[in-house]
């Protein structure tokens, strides 16, 4: 019987939450006996017969989070493999130790666009099972940019001591050229493909809305303002044609614009025009079920965008990084996606006047589209669990 760690899973966002349930229903399935642990950052939230939880590597106290920065952001992997045995949580160690595979799940975790501390935070998640010589495999994930030099160093020492990494986007594939990486890496698509379909009725005239919020820098001053701006003038168009709109929330930094949408819209309509629709339950599934009912779906972060096409729901892309306009392309649907910079009124009222007039056709990409990542998924899966 297997028993596999799955590292890295950050249980605060809809997608990565995806990732999980899609990952832990694909080893089920491969395997019913295969024992998993999730190493998470909220152990007590995650409660799952499934499997058993332990926490992120580094012992939940601040002064051994700092120490443990200090010493990786001068890029001395080699000091680190030494005493990070001080800094690493028991109960991680031993489930560890116990694994015979490590999963690094995805999303976007080697990157430096989340800052230099999120790196870190992230990169122990690669470095412990890497100091434990585990077989390592990085489940369909997004991978670079990374520019500054030490940061580059890290990265490139963990690539070159995994197993195996499964891509999801081109941009990873360029950064993994750049680092002239020895490591086998292969594409595979999302594995939050492989989520169950809901095949609920749809509501007539009924736009879902799934919102990126998590800008920084001057994206958050600059590129958020214009995006909330061109919805809510693209909501009022359509409301005066009888169209109605939820706003499925992808994360808790959505909150506070979903609200000030709401505000603004609801002092020209009737409070019913434009809600938040809540899940039933905490469940992702019941998530991914809410834009199941949805005449079309505008989706401003990745997984919004996945979770429509396996719902088989009209779905326009509205991209914060190049992957969402990839994945669109990958179910032959490109033309239905566009980058939020250029996501103004007019240019996402085309888009959405073209998916209402072409559902049909839309529809019966997804369903292909769909099968075939599913195939490709559950080929890496059986190839990596029961490689020698």
């Amino acid at each position: 019987m297997k028993k596999i760690l799955i590292a890295s899973h950050y249980n605060r966002n809809n997608g990565d939450r995806a990732v999980l349930e899609s990952t832990v229903r694909i080893l089920k399935e491969i395997d019913n006996n295969i024992e998993i642990t999730v190493s998470t950052t909220d152990p007590s939230d995650l409660i799952d017969k499934r499997f058993k939880v332990v926490d992120w590597p580094v012992k939940n106290k601040k002064i051994y989070k700092l120490i443990f920065r200090a010493i990786a952001s001068l890029g001395r992997v080699s000091l680190l493999k030494k005493y990070y045995k001080l800094f690493v949580d028991k109960e991680y160690l031993n489930a560890i130790k116990e694994s015979d595979i490590v999963l690094v799940t995805g999303g976007h975790h080697l990157t430096d666009i989340l800052g230099v501390k999120n790196f870190y935070n992230l990169a122990i998640n690669y470095l412990v099972p890497i100091f434990e010589d585990k077989k390592i495999y990085l489940m369909p994930q997004s991978i670079g940019p990374v520019d500054e030099n030490n940061m580059r160093n890290v990265s490139k020492y963990i690539l070159e001591k995994v197993n195996n990494i499964a891509y999801r986007d081109k941009s990873s594939k360029i950064f993994l050229d750049e680092l002239s990486i020895d490591t086998p890496y292969i594409y595979v698509p999302d594995i939050v493909f492989t989520l169950p379909r809901y095949n609920s009725k749809t509501q007539s005239k009924r736009i879902g809305i799934a919102l990126y919020c998590s800008y920084v820098g001057d994206k958050k001053d600059k590129l958020l303002p214009f995006v909330k701006k061109n919805l809510i003038d693209l909501i009022y168009i359509y409301v005066k044609e009888g169209y109605k709109f939820s706003i499925i929330s992808m994360d808790p930094n959505d909150l506070e614009v979903s609200n000030d949408i709401l505000r603004e819209v609801n002092t020209q309509f009737d409070s019913s025009v434009v809600n938040i629709e809540k899940p039933e339950t905490n469940s992702i599934l019941d998530t991914v079920k809410l834009f199941s009912s949805k005449e079309l779906i505008l989706a401003y972060k990745t997984h919004s965008v996945v979770f429509s096409l396996i719902n088989y729901v009209p779905v326009v892309a509205i991209a914060y990084h190049p992957k969402s306009i990839e994945f669109m392309e990958k179910i032959n649907l490109m033309e239905y996606s566009i980058k939020d910079e250029f996501a103004s009124t007019e240019n996402l009222q085309e888009l959405v006047n073209r998916a209402l007039s072409n559902k049909c056709e839309i529809i019966d990409l997804e369903k292909k589209g769909i099968e075939k990542n599913k195939k490709l998924i559950m080929n890496y899966l059986n190839s990596i669990l029961y490689s020698k």
